[in-house]
């Protein structure tokens, strides 16, 4: 983009100049791009009266392309020994993974991510490992228990007896 010395370029971010200003130009600028939010832009120029730049006529030259955006956050897979649900098809801002694992394993890390604005997830993915150890079952009154291991290891077994009487 050229802008002659004293011509100024106003470029908002939608329709009209009421939208954000993108950028605002003047003198000659070295070769930049520019990344508007939608599909509009509305160009503002601007430049003082005199004879025309010898070679470069009257006016402007703008030089644009539409290039394709990614509008989305990065693919995740489903954890080992577990799956993922998306509320939405695409990735896009604002979708919401949710992790869950098989039975006998546990989530490691958030079950629930999200795609935020700048297109990056809120956590990193979770994983699911599996469950070494049960909770610990409880004693029972007027009674006891026996178990076969310390720690209550996943194929332990617990037995309760209650008291005569």
């Amino acid at each position: 983009l050229n802008v002659r010395e004293g011509d100024m370029l106003t470029l908002f971010d939608g329709d009209g100049p009421s939208a954000r200003v993108l950028a605002q130009l003047r003198g000659p600028q070295p070769r930049r791009r520019l990344l508007s939010s939608g599909p509009d832009l509305t160009l503002q120029f601007q430049a003082p009266p005199g004879p025309p730049n010898p070679g470069l006529g009257q006016g402007f030259v703008l030089h644009f392309k539409e290039v394709p955006r990614n509008d989305t956050c990065p693919e995740l897979p489903p954890p080992e020994w577990g799956w993922r649900t998306a509320s939405h098809g695409d990735l896009i801002r604002g979708t919401v993974l949710t992790y869950q694992c098989e039975p006998g394993y546990e989530l490691l890390g958030s079950d629930i991510l999200t795609c935020q604005w700048d297109l990056s997830w809120s956590a990193a993915p979770p994983a699911c490992q599996k469950i070494m150890t049960c909770a610990d079952p409880g004693e029972i009154t007027n009674g006891h228990r026996t178990t076969s291991d310390a720690g209550f290891p996943v194929g332990s077994h617990v037995q309760y007896r209650c008291l005569p009487g």
